[in-house]
């Protein structure tokens, strides 16, 4: 008997002992998906800029405050994602624990096709209030989370670049 035989007698052809369940692979971040690295834990008061480009066909794309430096993170203290298409709209969430909260009202979409695009973003003691440049405001939401946690700023989907990333700190 060979140790190939012993070993598929011995654990089957997964290769694995039959006692152990093979977990689904991680998805795949999306093809164009940016993390930029907050540099400091942030406080209320700090202001987050995010400036680039959406693609010139797009059908959506997500501004995320991510708790966790991988992807999908766990948890997410604040989540914006535009909708393009017959219906264009702007939905804000959070998720904690892995789990999806409710999701905000759909908000009308500011962004154009291949236009540039600039996102304010205020970490207030209230909540976070976000704008499209710096005084047209999008929304808000209550945290979730803290926002010490925050350790990256990532955006996925059909941005074509950013260009810029800004941390503004109230101290």
């Amino acid at each position: 008997m060979s140790f190939f035989d012993i070993f598929q007698e011995c654990c089957g052809k997964s290769g694995l002992p039959p006692d152990i369940t093979q977990k689904p692979p991680m998805p795949a971040p999306p093809t164009n998906h940016f993390i930029g690295h907050v540099p400091r834990p942030l406080r209320h008061g700090d202001v987050v800029v995010i400036k680039g480009t959406v693609a010139e066909e797009p059908e959506k794309f997500s501004i995320n405050l991510c708790c966790d430096h991988h992807y999908p993170p766990r948890d997410i203290a604040y989540h914006s994602k535009t909708i393009f298409g017959d219906d264009d709209h702007v939905v804000t969430n959070q998720k904690v624990g892995n789990e999806w909260q409710e999701q905000s009202e759909p908000h009308s979409n500011p962004f154009q096709p291949g236009s540039d695009f600039t996102v304010t973003i205020h970490l207030n003691e209230d909540g976070i209030v976000t704008y499209e440049g710096h005084s047209n405001y999008l929304h808000e939401c209550q945290h979730s989370h803290d926002v010490a946690d925050v350790k990256t700023v990532q955006v996925w989907h059909d941005v074509q670049r950013v260009r810029e990333l800004t941390f503004r700190f109230a101290d």
